[in-house]
């Protein structure tokens, strides 16, 4: 039963992928940016989540799309553009990507907040920090995951409040913070159970 839920829900992400590529070559062929954008970040997300493996195919285009995202005043937009590109950079592990990652990361959030979206501003400083922890700066990942929950004060009751708690718990544990460790991942907890998040 296992096996064939696994089958079937490959069997879904590929068809997934496939009408998302031909969203993608439709609104190339319109020349609609706004929805080429669109398309390209769900193709990009549906790539890495079919074949399971870091999505940089369309890196170099998803970073051109961005900017002139930024051009058009669409900047959410470009926002999860460039929030999508940090994911892909970060995935291949390597030390020159980590550090594009924190870059794209770092202006993703910006963005976020200064249109006031503090919610997912959170939800890409979390990213930040995921990705100093994999270039192996520790303190610098706290720091990051302390942002993160910092964005939650309006909504801090919030499923993602819960998340970013949790991940900043654990930074802090990593750097020996112990005590202030246990009391975010307490809150972390609090939140989940409110929340009824299993």
């Amino acid at each position: 039963r296992l096996a064939a839920s696994s089958a079937r829900g490959r069997s879904l992400r590929r068809s997934s992928e496939a009408s998302a590529k031909r969203a993608y070559d439709l609104y190339r062929s319109l020349g609609d940016l706004v929805h080429l954008a669109d398309a390209l970040r769900a193709l990009n997300s549906l790539q890495h989540a079919v074949l399971g493996a870091p999505a940089v195919q369309f890196t170099a285009e998803i970073a051109r799309m961005a900017d002139l995202m930024l051009e058009m005043g669409s900047i959410l937009r470009a926002a999860e553009l460039l929030n999508n590109l940090g994911v892909a950079y970060a995935e291949s592990l390597d030390d020159a990507q980590l550090q594009d990652a924190g870059i794209c990361f770092e202006r993703a959030a910006g963005l976020m907040e200064a249109r006031g979206d503090r919610a997912r501003a959170g939800v890409v400083m979390g990213n930040s920090a995921i990705n100093a922890f994999l270039s192996g700066d520790h303190t610098q990942a706290a720091r990051w995951s302390e942002r993160a929950v910092g964005f939650f004060d309006e909504v801090p009751d919030s499923i993602e409040a819960g998340h970013q708690w949790s991940n900043f718990g654990f930074h802090l544990a990593v750097v020996g913070r112990y005590d202030e460790s246990r009391a975010a991942l307490r809150k972390g907890i609090e939140i989940a159970l409110e929340r009824n998040d299993r």
